[in-house]
């Protein structure tokens, strides 16, 4: 199923890295019998209600507590409930009440904020509220086949893991950049095999795993046993005088490998699951009820013009398993597309929601309304004893794509993709 890639690269070009974000996975709990809080009380500042204008939009903030953020009746106040991970909420007011609590071992302090909850004001710490969502630090890497020597022949499969090694380390910065190469594809040396093994923190006991998501195949194969390849990027300029920045570095796989396979990680042990329950999605107009547009309201409480039967708003759903997907697509008067997702489960439990939009370096891929064999997206079960996974609705021109999660208590992914330019 290579073509995941292709279609990856494909809508990356039209359309104009994986966060290892720390993740937080307490849900705050204040006790005045085990933490000490203290409060100043000031004069508060109220966000004055958002109009169509881009100066007064919404404050558009995410709870990042993984276990859920406790929202409370006021500063210090009752508890009333908990936003999910990564859930949009709007921020209406800056108490300017200074809190300070340990949580974990750990001391957090700063102050109370005003959330908006339906016709209420809810308020949170902000010590577990971002301006972004947060993902997983999980790297996920495609499998792909090169040509490596141009001759449309004895193509094999790698693993791009140029990604791997944390950008805090000197990996990158330590290399000789004076050295260059006349080949296009060839084995790393020992030396440069060993410091960037080491520096992505890849262990002699961890092993690839790849997996073939449309059957749930894995194949696992011990790093020892794999060559260390440098292949030319793409985007590589002048012809056999290139430096070490100019190639990625990827995993081999043996020879003897039949298999399409999709994805890949690293691991002592395989995560792939392999009853992956894969399904390609295929999505239908909606139209408006009072229950969709309550669901809405409640998970994105800043809605407003965006859910109306405005020509340029359109509501579609999909399902998969037990859930129901859907999504609102809103283009803006500047023509910009945000695409409101939520998920809900045959109770009627909203299990997650996100958001994607469209901007300079991120397009939304078209809903598949047609045919199932020619849809962009798909769900699946990826990692064993999680949810699972939404894929291709968004595609990046400097990022990564990502993989969301039905349900809201883990991270969403974003794959660790080479997309440099």
């Amino acid at each position: 199923m290579k073509n995941l890639y292709v279609t990856f690269i494909t809508f990356s070009l039209l359309a104009s890295v994986g966060c290892n974000q720390k993740e937080r996975s307490n849900s705050i709990e204040i006790r005045e019998s085990k933490e000490a809080i203290k409060q100043v009380n000031v004069n508060s500042t109220t966000i004055s209600e958002p109009n169509d204008s881009i100066e007064n939009k919404p404050v558009i903030r995410y709870a990042t507590a993984q276990s859920g953020l406790n929202y409370r009746e006021k500063p210090d106040g009752k508890v009333l409930g908990k936003f999910f991970l990564n859930e949009a909420i709007e921020v209406v007011e800056y108490t300017n009440k200074y809190y300070e609590i340990a949580d974990d071992d750990q001391i957090y302090e700063g102050t109370w904020l005003g959330i908006k909850k339906q016709k209420d004001t809810v308020y949170v710490v902000d010590a577990f509220v971002s301006d972004s969502p947060v993902y997983s630090d999980r790297k996920v890497y495609y499998v792909t086949s090169i040509d490596p020597y141009g001759k449309d022949e004895n193509y094999k499969d790698n693993v791009n893991i140029s990604e791997a090694p944390n950008y805090n380390s000197n990996f990158y910065s330590a290399l000789d950049e004076d050295k260059t190469y006349s080949k296009e594809y060839f084995e790393w040396d020992k030396a440069y095999r060993d410091n960037f093994l080491k520096a992505g923190g890849i262990t002699k006991y961890d092993q690839l795993h790849v997996t073939k998501i449309t059957t749930g195949q894995v194949a696992s194969y011990p790093i020892k046993d794999l060559k260390l390849i440098a292949n030319l990027n793409v985007y590589a300029s002048g012809s056999g005088e290139y430096n070490v920045y100019d190639f990625e570095t990827c995993l081999e796989l043996p020879e003897n490998t039949n298999t399409d396979f999709d994805f890949a990680t690293l691991a002592i042990d395989n995560p792939f699951e392999t009853a992956t329950d894969f399904k390609y999605l295929k999505w239908y107009p909606h139209e408006e009820t009072e229950s969709l547009r309550h669901l809405y309201t409640k998970r994105f409480p800043y809605l407003k013009s965006e859910f109306s039967n405005e020509p340029k708003t359109k509501l579609f759903y999909t399902s998969y398993n037990n859930y129901t997907i859907y999504s609102l697509d809103h283009v803006n008067k500047y023509n910009l597309l945000t695409r409101y997702v939520i998920v809900v489960k045959e109770n009627g439990e909203i299990t997650n929601s996100f958001i994607e939009q469209e901007g300079e370096s991120t397009g939304l891929i078209p809903l598949n309304t047609d045919y199932l064999e020619s849809s962009s997206q798909f769900a699946m079960k990826l990692f064993k004893n999680e949810p699972p996974l939404i894929y291709g609705l968004s595609s990046e021109s400097f990022g990564c794509p990502k993989l969301y999660y039905l349900e809201s208590n883990y991270p969403n992914i974003i794959l660790s993709c080479d997309n440099r330019h």
